[in-house]
């Protein structure tokens, strides 16, 4: 019945405004599938605020079942109203052991409105996953009134669905926006989100045993980040974008041996970084995931999409994943 409130786009259900609060073990459950234009779960507006243990299930968005694959909320080629989980604009603001279940095409976590001291710990989103070729297998509904027509080309360069890859149904588990500084994530994990981490501010970004699991695109970073001791796999699409100068990545690949079309391991651009990717156990990977050095990322990080050759300059890249290396014509040194 969310449609009866009629509140202005981007309108929370419920806002912490106040300061200094410590708020814990709420549980939140979505029934049915009402629709509002955008918008979030819960929203943490207020500055200092603490939030514990809470448990909460998104639903409410259209479409679901596509991911971004229409669009992301413009450019589209269907009109999305989106529903998302977790929204911090409030400085200062810590989360700890709280978990999202997303069954809505929206993000989980994600801070707006140049936020500032940031925490997250023990903090958990889990989306769920599509294939494109069960996608295709459809004859009604909104993707077949479109013709299967992306907003992205793919790289043969036509807007058509691909078959071949999995999509997630939610956008990024944990996911950053505009002039955000000092963001920190420890022990969190996504699963089956879009991006895992998200995190292209260049101000402050400090990852501290994470874990991605079945993302499109696990850890995508800009200027300054820190990534230690992380992990995660390239079931469905890249473990690593860097986009940024200045970065430390230490991440440990996890072999799955998926069957989904996967075109790299990592992209590196950007100036004086130092990346070190480790395989982890014995397992093998059967797919040759290519480190690419001096490329970017797809257009929008659409698995479908190809890539394209950047700048890149004084890296110290350590590959222990026993993954070939593609250097790019626009890197050196």
């Amino acid at each position: 019945m969310r449609e009866l409130l009629r509140h202005p786009i981007h309108t929370s259900e419920i806002v912490v405004g106040g300061q200094n609060n410590l708020i814990e073990g709420l549980k939140i459950t979505c029934t049915g599938n009402g629709l509002s234009p955008g918008g979030s779960v819960i929203q943490v507006a207020g500055n200092g605020n603490r939030i514990r243990n809470f448990d909460i299930s998104v639903r409410g968005s259209f479409p679901y079942g596509y991911g971004d694959l229409f669009g992301k909320g413009g450019p589209d080629v269907i009109k999305h109203k989106k529903h998302s989980g977790f929204l911090v604009t409030g400085s200062n603001t810590q989360v700890y052991g709280c978990r999202l279940i997303m069954r809505s095409y929206g993000h989980g976590f994600y801070i707006q409105q140049n936020a500032a001291n940031i925490h997250f710990e023990n903090c958990f989103v889990e989306g769920e996953t599509r294939t494109t070729d069960d996608v295709l297998t459809e004859t009604s509904g909104p993707a077949f009134d479109v013709s299967f027509r992306t907003w992205t080309a793919n790289r043969e360069g036509k807007f058509i669905v691909t078959p071949g890859y999995t999509k997630s149904l939610c956008e990024d588990g944990f996911r950053t926006y505009g002039g955000i500084s000092n963001v920190s994530f420890k022990n969190c994990t996504a699963k089956n989100t879009r991006g895992g981490f998200e995190l292209r501010t260049n101000n402050g970004i400090r990852l501290e045993n994470c874990t991605t699991i079945g993302t499109e695109r696990a850890y995508w970073v800009g200027n300054g980040a820190i990534v230690k001791n992380c992990k995660g796999d390239a079931a469905y699409g890249p473990l690593l974008f860097v986009e940024g100068s200045n970065v430390k990545v230490d991440i440990t690949f996890v072999p799955t041996n998926s069957d989904r079309k996967v075109h790299a391991l990592a992209t590196i651009q950007g100036h004086n970084n130092k990346v070190i990717l480790s395989k982890s156990g014995k397992a093998s990977e059967k797919r040759q995931l290519p480190i690419l050095v001096g490329y970017t990322h797809p257009e929008h990080g659409e698995s479908m999409s190809p890539y394209s050759e950047g700048s890149c300059t004084n890296l110290y890249l350590v590959n222990k994943t026993g993954m070939p290396v593609v250097v790019g014509s626009k890197a050196d040194n």
